[in-house]
């Protein structure tokens, strides 16, 4: 008898992936289909993780790391729509047109700045194995002069392999008043009382909700791209309160904390040594009382943005579990990918 197993996955620099695969029936079966759920945080740095040390909460990532195994050198392109189309296509990013970013199209077939019709995506492969596909959250690899509603559509979700979609065409917005959003091919306004992050998170739940409700029988693959912690440093109330006053103890002493910790964790070796702090981030120590609960507000902000992310992560794992009796076995695997060169502390 096959067991259900999960695959959970992380990057942390520029880009973070948080997955997993599961197999809803533990039947006898010589090729098994399974469900597989990818999440991406955006800009989040290598150690921001709770288990890593950071002081940020993050206890569904934490167990579905202690539940697998956890990667210490992985590599994405250090940069968002480069990464993302390889992600997407499993190409280099060159090679989907998408060498720089979606703001310019610089005129040779590498930086077009829009997913090229010469690559295809996972949902377009997994649709013709019959899996439904749905994304939620950032796409960010359509060419700006597109994403409007009179702009061409040859390259939004729906086109390229998505059953369904909720979030948003373009790279960062304001997570309280964003421009605009895009349901399926619509684009439409943010309601009131909106958070971005907890609009992933529950369009998300009622699109796995509806998947079960009308065809739970047919497999899945769900990309979700959560926003945060990308800039602007914006959370809610109620999450921030969590964390003020947590970062007093300033900078130097949380990277080394940190740094023990991933000692600790086995992912750096014992003889490797802590960089110099950047010479232009001044000792914390230096700082007056003032300049100190100023940071510390705004790592109270970033942390939170991570929180609140994982909270829905949870909301999406729980929804799982309801609907397919699915629970983490140790075969998942939690995966960190980053680039050391790109990694920030606080973004």
């Amino acid at each position: 008898m096959r067991i259900k197993t999960t695959l959970p996955a992380i990057t942390l620099s520029g880009i973070g992936i948080f997955g997993f695969g599961f197999l809803t029936n533990p039947v006898f079966s010589a090729s098994p289909r399974p469900n597989v759920i990818l999440i991406l945080a955006d800009d989040m740095g290598y150690s921001d993780l709770g288990f890593m040390g950071s002081g940020i909460n993050t206890p569904n990532i934490d167990r579905l790391a202690k539940s697998g195994v956890v990667f210490s050198q992985c590599y994405n392109t250090g940069r968002c729509c480069p990464t993302r189309a390889s992600l997407l296509t499993g190409q280099y990013a060159h090679k989907t047109g998408m060498g720089w970013m979606t703001a310019s199209n610089l005129g040779t077939a590498g930086y077009t700045g829009d997913l090229n019709a010469q690559c295809v995506t996972i949902a377009q492969v997994l649709h013709q194995a019959d899996y439904a596909c749905y994304m939620t959250g950032k796409w960010h690899v359509t060419y700006d002069g597109f994403m409007k509603p009179e702009g061409s559509k040859h390259n939004w979700p729906l086109q390229r392999g998505f059953d369904k979609y909720f979030g948003d065409l373009a790279g960062g917005r304001n997570y309280f008043t964003p421009e605009t959003l895009t349901s399926g091919n619509e684009m439409v306004k943010a309601p009131a009382n909106f958070y971005l992050t907890t609009a992933v998170t529950d369009s998300t739940v009622a699109f796995l909700n509806q998947h079960f409700r009308t065809q739970k029988e047919k497999p899945f693959f769900f990309y979700v791209a959560y926003f945060a912690p990308h800039r602007p440093l914006q959370a809610l109330q109620k999450d921030i309160a969590k964390y003020r006053g947590k970062f007093m103890d300033g900078w130097d002493k949380n990277r080394q904390q940190r740094f023990q910790k991933l000692k600790d964790l086995g992912m750096l070796p014992e003889n490797v040594v802590l960089t110099q702090r950047d010479k232009n981030v001044p000792d914390w120590n230096s700082l007056s009382d003032a300049e100190k609960k100023v940071w510390d507000a705004q790592m109270a902000v970033y942390a939170a943005q991570i929180d609140c992310m994982d909270q829905g992560i949870g909301q999406i794992i729980a929804t799982l579990k309801k609907m397919v009796n699915w629970k983490i076995q140790s075969s998942s695997f939690c995966r960190i990918m980053a680039d050391a060169q790109k990694c920030r502390a606080v973004i």
